[in-house]
């Protein structure tokens, strides 16, 4: 003889439907408050590092005048106050394969940006923007420790290829953007 057994349908599930959807929204509402949380407090802050970008031939590191902001030169690496001579590295994408950067200087927050002069251009340390691409270099591997500097904003705004220099003169704003030469030891730099 048959037997019908009647069987609720959450019965296999060991949960009653009000049960199950109670639980969903206590999963919901966990992962929303951790969510939220995250967002509230961060994540932790991570260490800013610094680099001196030095010439290849004499030694000497990119700083900054912050007193002045078109001397960017090629000094000492020993001259003090230090953060005048220190570079964060900031990645802002690539371009043909290689890596674009900002240069943010320690000592004053602004970026090494070119000017336009209508020809290659100038250097000067200013305000870190989005347009034009003057604040972005476009880095060239030369070697495992040494980089070529091309200006992003010469090449959107001139169609030049115009790089970094050490002009090997003391004194003022020894520094200038030239025409790329990847020969040159006078537009490599060691970052």
């Amino acid at each position: 003889m048959k037997t019908n057994h009647l069987v609720e349908p959450w019965a296999k599930n060991g949960m009653p439907p009000a049960s199950r959807t109670s639980a969903v929204k206590l999963v919901a509402a966990a992962l929303t408050a951790a969510i939220v949380l995250i967002l509230l407090l961060g994540t932790p802050a991570q260490a800013v590092s610094y680099r001196h970008f030095k010439t290849l031939g004499a030694g000497l590191c990119l700083r900054v005048n912050p007193a002045d902001g078109f001397d960017v030169r090629a000094n000492s690496c020993s001259t003090t106050p230090t953060t005048r001579r220190d570079w964060q590295v900031i990645t802002a994408g690539s371009l043909n394969g290689h890596p674009l950067w900002r240069l943010r200087n320690r000592a004053t927050g602004k970026c090494l940006v070119r000017g336009d002069n209508g020809a290659e251009g100038y250097i000067f340390h200013g305000a870190c923007s989005l347009t034009m691409g003057n604040d972005r270099w476009e880095v060239f591997f030369v070697s495992s420790t040494q980089v070529l500097l091309k200006s992003n904003g010469a090449w959107i705004q001139r169609g030049r290829h115009g790089c970094l220099k050490y002009l090997a003169v003391g004194g003022y704003a020894n520094t200038d953007i030239r025409r790329c030469d990847l020969n040159s030891s006078l537009q490599r730099w060691n970052p």
